[in-house]
């Protein structure tokens, strides 16, 4: 090469130097990239022109919900009822994203339990007040919300319901394994693929038990902004991996349990064969 071509090629590359130096600088010292790139993706998710199944049906608890059934949290008897809608409607999968993690007691199911009680001491009394002791167990079957949402979880037999899992790193043994109605949704995970978390809060044993499954909400948040752009498909609980709602919901949608969900560690999560 002549010596102009010399010239024009060191031209080139130390400009290039630059760039590629420049675009560095930009990455270490600002988030220009990753802006952009949030940017972007949001741009494309929301300018997409597909439209969600008509065999999803999406029912919100809205200002408008709370204005009509009263204040939240509902008694549990009210999730009850539409559970048994739902059900009676033939919705195929049932996804129940409200938490259940405490027992709710109504305050008059303690006296009207106490009541009972006071009338099984006499087999007189009793008898002579089976109507009376008729509407104490009416009342005590009404009051006792958690049993009236349990019953309908189980005769609907195809909800999921959510767990609440914190993000941190492992060491030793849990406070509180999984309990068996969550293993029946859980993978083994002993290589740690998945998203480390340490604590949980599930379902009350009596509502959790009657679930078709339990899943988890845990939300990636972006550091920036706090958006959600993503979900991890699996969270690991001490060796156990638990699936998201969304993944149950998918694999029981196809017909298939949580055993038909397989972890390739390192690589990938697979539904079915």
């Amino acid at each position: 090469p002549s010596v102009k071509q010399r010239q024009f090629w060191r031209a080139d590359w130390f400009a290039g130097l630059l760039v590629v130096l420049a675009v560095l600088a930009l990455h270490g010292t600002t988030d220009l990239f990753g802006t952009l790139e949030r940017r972007f993706y949001d741009f494309a998710s929301t300018s997409t022109t597909r439209q969600p199944s008509e065999r999803i049906a999406v029912i919100a608890i809205d200002d408008q919900s709370i204005a009509n059934l009263g204040r939240w949290p509902w008694p549990r008897d009210i999730h009850a009822k539409l559970i048994d809608q739902l059900a009676a409607a033939k919705a195929k999968t049932i996804v129940h994203t409200v938490f259940f993690t405490e027992p709710q007691v109504d305050r008059g199911l303690v006296f009207i339990r106490k009541m009972k009680s006071a009338l099984g001491v006499s087999p007189e009394a009793t008898a002579t007040n089976e109507q009376l002791g008729q509407i104490i167990s009416e009342a005590e079957i009404a009051l006792d919300t958690d049993a009236v949402l349990a019953a309908s979880l189980k005769s609907a037999g195809n909800v999921l319901l959510p767990a609440v899992f914190v993000f941190g790193e492992q060491q030793g043994k849990p406070d509180n394994p999984l309990p068996e109605y969550a293993l029946k949704s859980a993978l083994d995970d002993p290589s740690g693929f998945s998203l480390s978390m340490v604590r949980a809060q599930l379902p009350i044993t009596a509502i959790g038990s009657a679930a078709a499954g339990v899943g988890h909400l845990f939300q990636d948040q972006d550091p920036v902004d706090g958006a959600v752009r993503s979900e991890p498909l699996l969270v690991n609980f001490y060796g156990k991996a638990v699936p998201s709602m969304a993944l149950l919901a998918a694999a029981k949608s196809l017909n298939l349990s949580a055993s038909d969900i397989r972890l390739n560690a390192g690589q990938s999560v697979q539904i079915g064969k």
